[in-house]
């Protein structure tokens, strides 16, 4: 996340894949309108969207997608372009040039520049710190690892009869993953009804839309949701809280956040008796403190009961790979 205080001439990322370094130019030539795009594509500058992206004073997000497949730039959580192709065809402008050819890094042409995130998700292998104390691979944190279950969870998947607790749309059990379908708003009830204090866990990949994927979670008996890439995969929530749905201003626990389309997340809720915590791939993405005098559930996503634990996705066929619960205060309770 950046914000350019002063000027308006470009912005340059630094990106790598294994011994290949390339950059991206923002905001390059403003006296031709801006140029967004790769700085060397087999030798040459290639733009790839016109105009100008930044607004001097205000501040925007730029996610940076790397695969061995190509290059996917993102701007506030909406598409900027992609680039299809073998990296190894991507190079770096020589007056752009850093110590290490393997590094990330930053630029800028006659700006003041003020960076406020600077994150890196791992997708594939390990990266390393180059220099420093922790300079040694980075552990996953806790919870994070899709491929397994972390202590003290239980899995809910074999309570689940797609033909008795679907609510809308179509669910399948295929190869013991849960699937569903591309209905407007596809639900599905799981027979079970949580204790005072819980931690509920998914791990999932949205095989196609663009739309919300949902962890309906209850309190005591009152329904909301954790809502993930709502309002056209831009933001994420709880909801509703004094009656704004998850992903809409001005609700408090709003966070720009959306989900990547064929990538696996593992998303948890932390439900205690004092507010909320959702963590994906192990980072803290939004809480809420609250009593639950404000939470409250749409009623298009409500369920049969209004008690248990439930999905929901939008528009957006989903392959559910993992669905637990731990139980922190109090039994739980199975509706069948």
């Amino acid at each position: 996340m950046l914000e350019r205080r002063e000027g308006n001439d470009g912005i340059v990322f630094g990106l790598a894949r294994g011994a290949n370094q390339w950059t991206v130019f923002v905001d390059k030539l403003p006296t031709e309108g801006g140029h967004t795009g790769l700085e060397m594509v087999d030798n040459q500058m290639l733009t790839l969207q016109r105009g100008m992206q930044i607004t001097t004073g205000q501040p925007a997000t730029f996610d940076f997608r790397v695969r061995k497949s190509g290059v996917t730039a993102m701007k506030d959580g909406k598409p900027l372009f992609s680039w299809q192709g073998n990296t190894t065809r991507l190079g770096n402008y020589k007056n752009w040039a850093v110590p290490n050819p393997k590094a990330l890094f930053l630029g800028q042409w006659w700006n003041t520049v003020r960076y406020t995130e600077i994150k890196l998700t791992p997708i594939s292998g390990e990266g390393r710190l180059l220099r420093g104390a922790g300079a040694a691979s980075p552990k996953k944190a806790a919870g994070s690892d899709p491929d397994s279950t972390p202590p003290g969870f239980v899995s809910l998947m074999p309570l689940i009869d797609v033909q008795k607790d679907t609510v809308a749309g179509t669910w399948r059990m295929v190869d013991g993953k849960l699937t569903c379908d591309n209905a407007e708003r596809a639900k599905l009830e799981i027979p079970y009804r949580p204790p005072a204090e819980y931690d509920f866990r998914i791990v999932f990949t949205r095989i196609e839309g663009s739309s919300d994927v949902n962890q309906i979670l209850s309190k005591s008996g009152k329904p909301f949701a954790w809502c993930m890439g709502g309002m056209s995969n831009t933001n994420s929530g709880f909801g509703m809280i004094n009656g704004k749905w998850a992903p809409e201003p001005p609700n408090p626990s709003l966070v720009k956040f959306g989900v990547e389309q064929g990538r696996t997340y593992v998303s948890i809720v932390e439900v205690r008796k004092d507010g909320l915590k959702a963590t994906v791939n192990g980072s803290l993405v939004s809480q809420w403190k609250t009593n639950y005098g404000d939470m409250d559930l749409q009623d298009a996503w409500r369920l049969r009961d209004s008690s248990a634990l439930g999905l929901g996705t939008f528009h957006s066929p989903t392959t559910f790979h993992k669905i637990e619960i731990r139980e922190v205060t109090g039994r739980g309770k199975t509706t069948r």
